[in-house]
């Protein structure tokens, strides 16, 4: 729906970048050339809606200021951005990776020490239903997990693992705009319907 989101402003964190390639594929793709093209795809649907989007990165670098980088002060950007600015809820886009290269598939973190855990929640169901149907992953859940990103801010916070880099046909998928692209639609009807139903009590 046109302006759908209008007043609304959501922080866009496009996982790793710079000098943190993020997880590696087997074709040798990097977490970080994934993440930042899924988020500005993100921002031009958010935009179209209405919402003001901001980003703690919209190119391959770190958002840390610090003379060394550390993933600690890489960490610690993204959450000051978050926490100065105002913001309705904090998306970070992340690509999964594990050891054996035949796990895949999607989830959805939240932070029960985030002190808006239960809309984190909300929006972390709403994020996992949309985006999961919309790209047709193997369903992994929401998940709670205490990331620094999410237990940190403070303001509704969701981490989402999109697929598995380390998985090959995951991988190649990453790779793909159109994937891309679809990604983005899911993790924004994720964010539509988060606004747009009441939350769940206990």
């Amino acid at each position: 729906p046109e302006y759908a989101l209008a007043g609304k402003v959501i922080m866009i964190d496009p996982g790793h970048g710079g000098p943190d390639p993020g997880a590696s594929g087997p074709s040798k793709t990097h977490e970080k050339n994934n993440t930042l093209p899924i988020a500005l795809a993100l921002k031009d649907i958010l935009t179209q809606a209405g919402a003001e989007v901001l980003m703690t990165r919209e190119d391959d670098r770190s958002p840390s200021t610090a003379p060394v980088y550390t993933e600690l002060e890489d960490l610690k950007a993204r959450v000051a951005l978050a926490n100065s600015c105002n913001a309705d809820l904090f998306i970070s886009i992340h690509n999964d990776s594990f050891t054996n290269s035949e796990v895949s598939g999607t989830s959805v973190y939240y932070s029960s020490a985030n002190p808006k855990n239960g809309e984190s929640l909300h929006l972390a169901s709403n994020v996992r239903t949309s985006l999961i149907s919309t790209i047709n992953t193997k369903d992994r859940g929401v998940k709670q997990l205490g990331f620094y990103v999410l237990s940190n801010t403070k303001i509704p916070a969701i981490l989402v693992e999109t697929a598995f880099i380390s998985n090959p046909y995951e991988e190649a998928r990453l790779q793909n705009p159109t994937f891309r692209q679809n990604v983005a639609a899911g993790i924004f009807q994720g964010i539509y319907g988060y606004f747009t139903t009441p939350i769940p009590k206990d």
